[in-house]
């Protein structure tokens, strides 16, 4: 969620307030684990699902604590958080992904390039373990400026494979390879063993390799969220 849904949060947030008897804003006014939740969805920019646990905590303080609160005052004060639950929503589907830790945005989509040097399914299997998988970008050239500015020359395992059927190069989707990003020659299936597919950030406009699936390399997951 971006400043300008932090700000609508805060907008309705507000309303909510405001259309809340007094004796129910006090026990707003005090620094309770509710208040806290709701700091972090604008501070920390909360997932989604995150946000609607807020909110339900929000909803159910309200409804405990809030002794002196008129039924229909409250009825108020419940559709206005669940509206604010609806905005949220759209909000998120406008602004595109958001990408928990570790992973960084690119684009519309969440990578996180690993330092340490793993055999392609290694790589894969710690992907899996972050809620992602190996990277299968739709904007691979952003990707690669990014990787090359941040890490310099280099080769990352990606999700690409013809493992099952040698030449049938495929991500981990199953969507098929463009022809178009291999690299001069590539794939050469060098030594009858490579299977695996590799970005290298230092050729340029091409970027992929085939490569054997046993070396260890660096790699990039992509969050599957």
């Amino acid at each position: 969620m971006g400043p300008p849904a932090a700000h609508s949060f805060l907008l309705l947030l507000l309303l909510s307030f405001l259309l809340v008897p007094r004796c129910c804003v006090a026990m707003y006014e005090e620094q309770t684990p509710q208040m806290e939740l709701q700091s972090a969805v604008v501070v920390n920019q909360l997932t989604l699902s995150q946000q609607t646990e807020a909110l339900k905590e929000l909803l159910n303080t309200t409804r405990e604590r809030c002794t002196c609160c008129h039924h229909e005052a409250l009825n108020k004060a419940t559709g206005v958080l669940t509206e604010l639950r609806d905005v949220l929503t759209v909000l998120a589907k406008k602004s595109g992904p958001w990408c928990p830790y570790p992973y960084t945005q690119v684009v519309d989509e969440c990578f996180h390039a690993h330092s340490k040097k793993l055999t392609w399914s290694q790589a894969r299997h710690v992907c899996r373990g972050m809620g992602g998988d190996l990277a299968e970008p739709k904007h691979l050239y952003a990707l690669q400026t990014y990787l090359a500015q941040t890490y310099g020359p280099g080769y990352f395992w990606v999700g690409g494979t013809d493992e099952g059927t040698e030449g049938r190069w495929h991500w981990v989707s199953g969507r098929p390879l463009d022809p178009v990003d291999w690299l001069f020659s590539r794939p050469d299936n060098l030594g009858g063993d490579e299977h695996c597919l590799e970005i290298v950030m230092s050729d340029y406009p091409k970027l992929f390799n085939d490569e054997t699936c046993s070396i260890a390399q660096r790699f990039i997951c992509q969050y599957r969220g």
